[in-house]
């Protein structure tokens, strides 16, 4: 269904000087809202961005939670396809005319994945998180791993009330997960799954995605090296204060001599800063910063620290930390904890043992220089935007090849 009652909209993005001749992308997006920070919706921007600069004919087309908060016939559409299975919104098909490819990401909650699917248009689809098989997107439940509907079915979401605590609005993601027009069935008939980390891919193949590939998010500003004299003592934390992201959990174990820096706001902020009051720790709240800001920060930290319990999908944080050349102190479980390990980037702690925390803290301290290093190795290997630009072609030009074989 149209504008008229979802409001799509589209923003058209071209730097080459005849961009007919150029390949021509349509990225499909629904952002979350905009009063929740979002990495997922600054990677989306981001990309087209670098695909525009990179002499593809692209426009964005896509939806955006607020509105759909706000429009009530919208609202009430988007309840139905979920409940039924048959989410409903789609743009016009002449928006689509001139595709020579459509790079999905984020079509939850009312995108049509039926009308998706009908394309005779090659695509691939980028996934951000694991809501193909979790309905909150985490794999987290009572802040542990929990992987039930993978092994005993979409119902036991319903069970657990896994979408905002709710039993109810749980429902609608579980029925949808068990049709033929769920996102996994989408996924299966895109030429490629990009996955931002070999972690994820790991997951997603074990769960019988097997057409994945990966594909890093890319980190643009180029190359810097950072004086040693610049830095601080301080450790740095970027993300939601929320319980899936272990802040406060975090706090209860922090050490009263170590420094911390908190950039993010959410509904756990409170109480971390309750906690941080009450030991007496040594922690600055900053709340929300804009990007330039927070890189500012990364340049000048002793360490990240990503304390999240959920799996996670490969945040945006991590490239942007090794591009400042930033260690990584990542709490074991999540996706990150795994990629940083295999890089060499840093060190894991567990929650369950209060002591790996400071034995991961003095590890950074002592070995900062050389994991500062691999950072930036890291980040020239895997996160440039040339690099990013690179795989992209040659993944659209696969797809598009192998669409017109077929």
């Amino acid at each position: 269904m149209g504008t008229e009652i979802f409001k799509w909209q589209r923003k058209r993005l071209a730097t080459s000087p005849n961009p007919a001749t150029r390949i021509s992308v349509k990225v499909l997006h629904s952002f979350y809202r905009s009063g929740q920070p979002s990495g997922e919706n600054e990677a989306v921007l981001q990309q087209v961005e670098l695909l525009a600069q990179g002499d593809f004919n692209v426009e964005l087309i896509y939806l955006s939670a607020d509105d759909l908060e706000f429009r009530s016939r919208a609202k009430l559409l988007t309840a139905f396809g979920l409940v039924t299975g048959t989410p409903t919104a789609s743009p016009p098909l002449e928006w689509m005319s001139d595709a020579d490819l459509i790079h999905v990401h984020n079509t939850f909650p009312a995108m049509s994945h039926a009308w998706l699917g009908s394309l005779d248009i090659p695509k691939v689809i980028t996934a951000h998180n694991y809501r193909a098989f979790c309905a909150n997107g985490l794999f987290l439940r009572d802040g542990r791993r929990c992987m039930d509907c993978t092994t005993h079915g979409s119902t036991r979401a319903i069970v657990h009330g896994c979408y905002r605590h709710s039993r109810v609005q749980s429902i609608p993601i579980a029925i949808q997960q068990r049709t033929s027009r769920s996102l996994v069935q989408l996924m299966a008939k895109c030429h490629r799954v990009l996955l931002p980390g070999e972690p994820m891919q790991d997951t997603f193949r074990r769960l019988g995605v097997t057409n994945t590939q990966v594909l890093h998010h890319p980190v643009a500003g180029g190359l810097a090296t950072p004086n040693s004299s610049t830095r601080n003592d301080a450790w740095l934390f970027v993300g939601r204060a929320s319980p899936e992201k272990g802040l406060a959990d975090l706090l209860r174990l922090w050490p009263s001599n170590e420094m911390l820096v908190v950039v993010g706001d959410g509904p756990e902020r409170d109480e971390a800063q309750r906690i941080a009051l009450d030991r007496h720790l040594p922690v600055e709240f900053l709340g929300s910063l804009d990007g330039h800001s927070v890189k500012d920060l990364m340049f000048e930290s002793r360490g990240l620290v990503f304390p999240s319990k959920a799996l996670e999908g490969a945040p945006l944080v991590y490239g942007e930390a090794m591009h400042a050349g930033l260690p990584v102190l990542a709490a074991k479980g999540s996706t990150l904890a795994t990629q940083t390990v295999a890089d060499e980037t840093g060190a894991t702690f567990s929650f369950a043992d209060p002591d790996s925390l400071m034995a991961a803290l003095a590890f950074i301290r002592n070995e900062r220089a050389e994991l500062s290093n691999r950072a930036h190795l890291t980040y020239q290997e895997r996160y440039t935007p040339e690099a990013w630009l690179d795989q992209i072609v040659a993944i659209y030009e696969d797809a598009i090849s192998s669409h017109r074989q077929m």
